[in-house]
């Protein structure tokens, strides 16, 4: 139990969170998706139950607890500093950045091994994951502001020698009451995002669009028929497959990632026990076999779609399938469901922006309290630097 200005709160694990009526910015905050945490995390995925001075609960938050062989990678900091696989461009650096970004590397293992455990508050996809009581008596913007400083008690009360506060696309009102508790303000990369107008169908959609992208949609469009692809649409948790778990599996191998059919497995069950009627399948088939897919996780509630994996044969596919499925065959459905928002990941972005999809910056605050962890802190300055400038590169918004 701790308290940051009138705020109180308390860290539980997910089974005692309390059942309350909830709003979230995104869905990443709803009930469904904490299932899927506490089934993904386990005992590693935490709570802070935030409350009024009189005992009245305002929100709720995750927190993803890590040591240096347990936990998600993204969520942990010591982890993610000093690694470009999470965020960076080293090649946007100045000659003396860059200088000084080598020199501080060869002594960044030492310093991350000294900030563990460590903890985080965050969920992926452009949201902190703060569900906000449907009854609380204080803002949204006033818990963000007291989330540095609740955060930081928490690891504190933890044992936790580091903590962060990631993947915000909003960090107004938290920015300066994090600088004054020594966190480091980081440009982490970019969620994609489309937007889909108001429009009576699919039909209405491709015409809308500009010239230019019509056409190459539908060129990469075209190369996949040609080559005797249809798309089909499957939902719910029936649409979970054997053959996409095993093109997933593929998938990850081609990336340098383990390509162990089990674990994609056990995810798959996981997504299809949890939020399995949000699930949304297109598929790229050709004579009855799967070839290509995108699986997507669909809020109704918000009218957003969410591109959660894709798998594909490139042995038996030309590359432009991909895109095609992507950013042709999704806005399609999109489209004709009333979908507002479609968004994409963090990842490819110049081949997203030349489709439609916008930019949004997401940003992070990260303190390492351990020993040398002011190596850390300087490491991770220089890699949101290099990733401010990329983004900046390719028109995106990125607030300094």
């Amino acid at each position: 139990m701790g308290q940051i200005n009138s705020l109180t709160y308390r860290v539980v694990s997910h089974a005692e969170v309390p059942t309350i009526r909830t709003k979230a910015d995104r869905w990443w905050g709803d009930p469904p998706w904490s299932h899927f945490m506490a089934r993904t995390h386990g005992p590693d995925l935490r709570y802070l139950l935030i409350a009024d001075s009189a005992g009245t609960l305002c929100a709720t938050a995750p927190l993803l607890y890590g040591t240096a062989d347990r936990g998600a990678f993204f969520a942990k900091a010591p982890a993610i500093a000093g690694d470009e696989v999470a965020f960076g461009d080293e090649w946007r650096l100045t000659e003396s950045e860059h200088a000084e970004y080598d020199a501080l590397r060869s002594r960044l293992a030492g310093a991350r091994a000294a900030q563990y455990p460590t903890i985080s508050l965050t969920v992926r996809g452009a949201s902190d994951g703060v569900a906000m009581a449907l009854e609380s008596p204080v803002s949204r913007a006033e818990v963000h502001a007291a989330l540095p400083g609740l955060v930081a008690d928490a690891a504190a009360e933890l044992g936790c020698r580091s903590h962060a506060i990631l993947h915000l696309e909003d960090d107004g009102t938290l920015r300066e009451p994090a600088a004054e508790l020594g966190h480091t303000r980081v440009v982490l990369g970019a969620e994609t995002a489309m937007d889909i107008p108001v429009v009576s169908g699919q039909e209405e959609y491709f015409a809308a669009l500009p010239r230019r992208r019509r056409y190459r949609l539908r060129a990469e469009k075209r190369q996949c028929v040609e080559q005797g692809l249809h798309t089909e649409v499957r939902t719910g948790p029936s649409s979970m497959t054997e053959d996409l778990i095993l093109l997933q599996a593929r998938q990850r191998a081609k990336h340098g990632m383990s390509g162990e059919v089990g674990p994609v497995r056990e995810e798959f069950y996981r997504i299809r026990e949890t939020v399995g009627d949000a699930v949304i399948v297109l598929s790229a088939v050709r004579e009855g076999q799967l070839l290509g897919y995108t699986l997507c996780l669909y809020d109704k509630d918000r009218d957003e779609l969410f591109a959660r994996s894709a798998g594909f044969d490139y042995d038996a596919l030309d590359g432009g399938c991909y895109f095609a499925l992507m950013f042709h065959d999704v806005p399609a459905w999109a489209a004709d469901h009333g979908v507002r928002r479609i968004f994409f990941g963090m990842s490819t972005y110049e081949a997203k922006r030349a489709r439609g999809a916008t930019l949004l910056s997401l940003y992070g605050h990260l303190r390492f309290d351990g020993p040398d962890g002011h190596l850390l802190h300087r490491a991770t300055q220089l890699q949101s630097l290099g990733e401010a400038r990329r983004l900046e590169a390719l028109g995106a918004k990125v607030i300094r």
